[in-house]
């Protein structure tokens, strides 16, 4: 499985087996999404220009569509509206920077 954000605000998974069509097509965020991360092997992390996070359950995903409610969780309180600064995850951690200069 490979995941990326778009900036039509959208983030797409796709089969490396079937890569013609997206396997899943997760929407939620208000403007771009700049980074996509696996937690673990049904779990992503993403962050978006709309200065926020989002943890998505794959198992949730809708195979043949849009899926609205694959969203399990919206992290606010951090700054990124130009330049998305970094985002990592380690050992179920998320670590996110900020315009601010700040780590959440």
């Amino acid at each position: 499985m490979i995941t990326f954000g778009s900036a039509d605000y959208k983030i797409y998974c796709y089969d490396l087996r079937n890569t013609k069509i997206p396997w899943c097509t997760l929407a939620g965020h208000g403007k771009a999404v700049s980074y996509v991360k696996f937690i673990d092997s049904s779990t992503i992390v993403s962050a978006s220009t709309d200065n926020t996070l989002k943890l998505w359950d794959l198992t949730k995903a809708n195979p043949s569509g849009v899926s609205n409610n694959a969203c399990t969780l919206t992290f606010t309180g951090h700054t990124n509206e130009k330049n998305f600064v970094g985002l990592s995850v380690v050992d179920g951690y998320i670590a996110c920077g900020s315009e601010t200069n700040s780590v959440s």
